[in-house]
């Protein structure tokens, strides 16, 4: 491997590693700038995106709300603080069904282009104030795709994003921080392929892996970082999901997987 890297090479294979996507195909995706369905010249344009996209995935109520909200006429004579922060909600929230819908739908890439769209326009300290205290939520396993594992992340990171606490500024900028990787997520769910190509099967992770999982998933419990002694880690090469084996648990925590996936 050489040793000077480029950024899109050293991206390329933490793509590959990760997804099971060819090294090839992921250099040539981070070597080249996002594709965008317009010209985004503003956020309201990026979010009128974003619900056109929800429609096409006939998520019609969804895209009328934030529809409705992207034309409200602003007030003349100031800012209507009210109706950007009821805004900056719903925008939240649809984003949020976006990546949970490729998460658990095939062939809904563009929910995912579309999201990451709405999150690189987004100013990043007014929607860390306003997805503080929201009630984000995962979903509870996705398809066996590199795409959906992808978007799950993005998910996850959302979910971090919201419980993180009103404080100084550095609750704010991990916030931000939790926001940015949502959109890594998103971006590359839009990139990805969408179907797994080859048979899933079950492979043994380091623990380094599994530590670093548990802190991107579930980063406000630290007790869940560091794996007890005789564990050992698993994860399914077509979901991505770990599962771990320990003393006291189920020999055989993949039971049934075939019928999730």
């Amino acid at each position: 491997m050489p040793r000077n890297q480029s950024t899109a090479a050293r991206r390329a294979r933490t793509t590959t590693r990760d997804t099971d996507c060819k090294y090839t195909a992921a250099l040539r995706a981070e070597a080249v700038p996002p594709a965008k369905a317009i010209s985004v010249k503003s956020p309201d344009a990026a979010c009128a995106t974003l619900a056109q996209a929800l429609h096409r995935a006939d998520l019609t109520e969804d895209a009328e709300r934030l529809k409705a909200l992207v034309e409200y006429p602003m007030p003349e004579d100031g800012f209507d603080h009210e109706h950007a922060h009821r805004y900056e909600e719903m925008v939240i929230e649809c984003v949020v069904l976006a990546l949970a819908t490729v998460a658990t739908r095939p062939d809904v890439r563009f929910l995912a282009a579309a999201a990451a769209t709405v999150l690189e326009d987004r100013a990043l300290g007014f929607t860390a104030d306003v997805v503080r205290g929201m009630d984000v939520h995962d979903v509870p396993v996705n398809r066996a795709a590199p795409a959906a594992w992808e978007a799950r992340r993005g998910l996850w990171a959302l979910v971090a994003a919201s419980r993180v606490p009103h404080g100084g500024d550095a609750q704010w900028h991990t916030c931000m921080h939790l926001l940015d990787r949502a959109w890594d997520r998103a971006y590359l769910a839009a990139r990805v392929p969408d179907r797994h190509r080859h048979p899933a099967r079950i492979q043994t992770v380091p623990v380094a892996g599994w530590r670093a999982l548990m802190v991107e998933r579930y980063p406000d419990r630290p007790e869940l970082h560091h794996p007890p002694l005789d564990t050992t880690a698993t994860r399914c090469t077509g979901c991505g999901q770990l599962r771990a084996i320990g003393p006291g648990t189920d020999p055989d925590p993949w039971r049934g997987h075939e019928d999730e996936r």
